[in-house]
């Protein structure tokens, strides 16, 4: 007689299953996410920082904890997906609303996110002067993502946020070494970050007119059909 394989079925999330057959990754993820938050603590004892470090230092840390983790998230769905090496994977195929659950949990951790800095930055008493630049990113990231989501170019949003974070947790890590003195290697990231940062906004451009202006130029429509998800016409 021949057996049969079984098959193991990724449950879904969130269910009881889920938590399961994934409560060892879980585990590891906090016990990684606590070790982090008593090296910071340790960090911000030594350093004696003033009130203005103290919050650059804060602000450093959290977004780059928070990249880097969106950063990984968004490796594993790339790889999981197994996105073609071709820019044409960028409009092909397009509205892209059949989003997997890693995909759906990407976009709703990082609207989720970039809204709960509005409260934050309340609660926290940010300096007035601190407020503007951070209402103006938050904002930004949140009026981004939020489109990308709902108007169906997930594909396109979450490219560019890559390269963003990527070029943006640069900044956050040399900014956070030169709070605690680590002159040498801080000098060292912000060169990297600049270069990056222009690198990073001319992929950008490229990337969305090749994708608004020539892929998906060759199959727009005269007006927007929202019961498609087909947000393609430049139409009035």
């Amino acid at each position: 007689m021949v057996q049969k394989k079984k098959t193991n079925k990724a449950a879904s999330f969130p269910s009881h299953e889920f938590f399961i057959q994934n409560h060892g990754d879980i585990a590891v993820t906090a016990m990684v996410l606590f070790f982090i938050g008593l090296v910071f603590q340790k960090l911000i004892k030594k350093s004696h920082l003033s009130k203005s470090k103290l919050s650059k230092f804060n602000e450093s840390a959290q977004l780059g904890v928070f990249y880097v983790a969106s950063l990984a998230l968004l490796g594993y769905i790339f790889y999981l997906e197994q996105f073609p090496l071709s820019i044409s994977f960028l409009w092909d195929e397009y509205p892209h609303k059949y989003h997997v659950l890693h995909q759906k949990l990407f976009f709703i951790v990082q609207i989720a996110y970039w809204i709960h800095i509005f409260p934050e930055i309340y609660f926290q008493k940010v300096r007035k002067e601190d407020m503007p630049q951070q209402i103006t990113y938050s904002s930004l990231y949140l009026v981004f993502l939020t489109a990308g989501y709902f108007m169906n170019f997930s594909r396109l949003a979450m490219l560019l946020i890559a390269v963003h974070y990527a070029c943006e947790l640069l900044f956050h890590l040399a900014r956070f070494l030169k709070i605690i003195e680590k002159e040498e290697i801080s000098k060292l990231l912000f060169y990297m970050w600049a270069v990056c940062f222009v690198v990073g906004r001319l992929f950008t451009f490229v990337c969305a007119f090749l994708t608004f202006w020539v892929g998906l130029a060759k199959s727009e429509l005269d007006l927007i059909d929202i019961k498609s998800g087909n947000f393609n016409s430049f139409s009035n």
